[in-house]
């Protein structure tokens, strides 16, 4: 993007279900790609669920940013760059899929969706436990949800084979190895995607 206008204001007049999933994408820039961003988010969440204009404007920036960012050094998805924008997207598109985006809005899908990549992670000794409680800490902080329900299991894998980010057959997930560090990995098991959505799972 050569140019990005934001007007910061109208954020005044959106419904509160609206702008809290909204957060979902700046939080998901923070953990994925920029530890200092989520820092961001961890001191500053009560100025910016009050929608302080200053911090609201300098936190926005900086997430646009890293999007610009990544969108611009990988445009066309050949590097493996731009990718890893898509943490939480691989079971949050598949949360809105079966309900026919319906049920979850798109941030809120994807927070369910970073919940369940976190567990991934921990699974494969590439997160800590105290990382996904921090994680998991602040996307309850901004009121998002960690846990789908009414949703089988089994619904959710199956969509996910269709996911479009698959390649020779093969879902390239996109991990975190710390925050504001993710890399992709296409070799999770069939368990531990099992245990992760049991594990972000209401029932």
């Amino acid at each position: 993007p050569q140019f990005v206008l934001v007007d910061t204001n109208t954020l005044q007049t959106l419904p509160k279900r609206i702008l809290t999933e909204g957060w979902a994408e700046g939080l998901k820039h923070g953990l994925a790609l920029d530890k200092s961003l989520l820092e961001s988010f961890e001191k500053n969440a009560s100025a910016l669920k009050k929608l302080d204009l200053d911090v609201t404007t300098k936190l926005i920036k900086h997430s646009i940013s890293i999007k610009a960012q990544k969108v611009t050094e990988d445009e066309f998805e050949k590097l493996g760059k731009r990718i890893l924008l898509n943490y939480g997207h691989t079971i949050g598109h598949a949360i809105e899929s079966i309900t026919n985006y319906s049920s979850y809005l798109h941030g809120e899908a994807v927070s369910i969706g970073m919940m369940a990549a976190g567990h991934i992670s921990l699974a494969k000794n590439l997160l800590s436990s105290d990382d996904l409680i921090r994680q998991e800490t602040l996307l309850k902080t901004f009121n998002l949800p960690i846990q789908f329900e009414n949703i089988s299991i089994d619904n959710i894998k199956d969509r996910i084979v269709s996911d479009k980010k698959r390649t020779r057959g093969k879902v390239h997930w996109v991990l975190l190895k710390d925050i504001g560090s993710a890399m992709t990995n296409s070799e999770v098991t069939d368990s531990e995607i099992t245990q992760a959505l049991k594990n972000v799972s209401s029932v």
